[in-house]
């Protein structure tokens, strides 16, 4: 006889030490910039910290709203890199037609002083793309095209930054960054890859030769796929294969991941009980010139 059990909820894991029954903010292990941070319990206006004197708002662990007298857990997952002049936001949207979300992102932007978002499965293609940008985004510049619409659209505050695009592709899209009034630029590569194996090839070569002409250098986004043997709470176990690629890639040596404070997950399937699956899938990656560059830049999920 076998009976299944459902896990409504997983112990509260620290994204420092790794360990269960605790978080980051508690965690003696964890650096001092986290031992600082107060522990948000919904996402609002008022969930304000401090690091590295940037105020911003840092989402929860996992990220709750209401909806309907329940307590559900977002559908988007974001990432954020703090910096000292332009914070940078990769948010999965799923979606970004109707107003209301669309409000949504601008408000995010907003209270966490977003400087650049990159905006991923916005489903937003041909002219709506600038009448939402024209009508919302006010004080915004933006680029998408016919490869990239429904894809990806990159976004940046006009009085910050000034973006030139490198390349692109349906899974890439490559740019420089200036930032207005400063001494350092930095290469910035947002990833949406495919959900087929094969299809993804085209991403990890486009990423092997990918130029840049300013060194320091910058990648994240949702990659559809883990890369390593923990990168999923249940469903099918990992196997090698769908790993090989992207461990070809980081044999490489042009970066390395980026420490993300945050949940260990950044997917689920939303289905109830065993049927629910956790996948981390998004992910952000820096090479040593960015580091020099940017020492006090940090990361959340």
């Amino acid at each position: 006889m076998e009976q299944p059990v459902d896990y409504e909820w997983l112990p509260t894991k620290c994204a420092s030490c790794k360990k269960l029954g605790h978080t980051a903010a508690s965690c003696k292990h964890a650096p001092d910039v986290v031992k600082r941070m107060k522990e948000p319990q919904t996402q609002s206006s008022k969930d304000l910290i401090t690091a590295g004197g940037i105020d911003t708002a840092i989402p929860g662990t996992p990220s709750m709203f209401c909806k309907n007298n329940r307590r559900t857990r977002l559908i988007q997952t974001f990432h954020m890199i703090l910096m000292e002049f332009c914070n940078i936001l990769s948010w999965n949207v799923r979606g970004m037609n109707k107003k209301n979300r669309q409000m949504a992102v601008l408000e995010v932007c907003r209270l966490n002083k977003i400087g650049i978002g990159a905006l991923i499965e916005t489903k937003t293609k041909g002219n709506k793309i600038n009448d939402v940008m024209t009508s919302t985004f006010v004080g915004w510049n933006f680029y998408s095209s016919s490869i990239l619409e429904g894809r990806i659209l990159l976004i940046w505050k006009a009085n910050l930054v000034k973006i030139d695009i490198l390349q692109e592709s349906d899974q890439l899209l490559h740019s420089r960054v200036r930032l207005l009034g400063r001494n350092h630029d930095f290469c910035l590569s947002i990833v949406y890859g495919s959900n087929n194996l094969e299809t993804r090839k085209l991403l990890w070569s486009d990423l092997s030769t990918v130029q840049r002409p300013i060194k320091p250098w910058i990648l994240l986004g949702d990659f559809n796929v883990v890369f390593n043997m923990d990168d999923r709470l249940g469903g099918r176990p990992i196997s090698v294969k769908e790993m090989e690629d992207a461990h070809q890639w980081l044999a490489l040596g042009m970066a390395t991941e980026m420490k993300t404070l945050g949940p260990a997950y950044t997917w689920s399937n939303k289905q109830d009980g065993g049927a629910r699956i956790f996948s981390k899938l998004d992910r952000v990656f820096t090479n040593e010139n960015w580091s020099d560059t940017f020492p006090l830049a940090s990361a959340f999920s």
